[in-house]
């Protein structure tokens, strides 16, 4: 595996920006579809406790 040269992609980025900067470089945006999201899973942590313990009252 080779190793990246950060300065120049640094640089590369600086010019691309300049570049947008003064209108010779445009940005573009491709249209994807939305996918549904699944609903999680109930667990454990996320359902409500059975019992309710009063902070006050001392553990027995």
């Amino acid at each position: 595996m080779s190793q990246r040269d950060m300065f120049s992609e640094l640089i590369e980025g600086f010019a691309a920006m300049q570049a947008h900067r003064e209108g010779k470089l445009s940005q573009y945006f491709a249209k994807q579809e939305a996918k549904p999201v699944a609903a999680p899973a109930k667990t454990p942590a996320t359902t409500a406790p059975d019992t309710v313990f009063d902070a006050a009252s001392p553990l027995a």
